[in-house]
């Protein structure tokens, strides 16, 4: 774990990642936030890694107690394969209930009140939108 003075901000050193490990995120978007995991069972855990300025969002979950991950980077309010994750929209929590299925929870544009849920059934190829909480 590393640990820093400025909230937790760490650029990524260049050393090459396990075939199979997590995904460096794509160029532009040298700095990001490695957010709370979701655990859901010994074998089954999701990362979350979200863009310091707001324009992307990582997902990926390992079904091998961390031996291999999958995952995407999806830009927000860009489209997914399925839907589009709320531009604007900051990431509140992600819920895992195995590797294939999880839930992430964004809030809308600032002032708005509005919330949005999101699940995936396929470990996170596609994403839906599950409902909006109105504000």
């Amino acid at each position: 774990m590393l640990r820093t003075p400025s909230a937790g901000l760490v650029r990524r050193p260049g050393v090459p990642s396990q075939p199979g490990g997590p995904a460096v995120a794509p160029t532009g978007h040298r700095f990001t936030v490695l957010l709370p995991l979701s655990v859901a069972s010994a074998q089954a855990a999701w990362y979350t890694l979200a863009d310091v300025y707001g324009s992307g969002i990582g997902l990926g979950s390992t079904s091998n107690a961390g031996g291999s991950w999958s995952g995407r980077w999806l830009a927000m309010g860009g489209r997914t394969p399925v839907t589009r994750f709320p531009p604007a929209g900051q990431w509140l929590s992600t819920t895992a209930l195995d590797a294939r299925r999880a839930w992430v929870l964004f809030a809308g544009p600032q002032e708005s009140g509005v919330s949005y849920l999101y699940g995936t059934s396929d470990a996170g190829a596609t994403w839906r939108l599950l409902t909006a909480f109105p504000g």
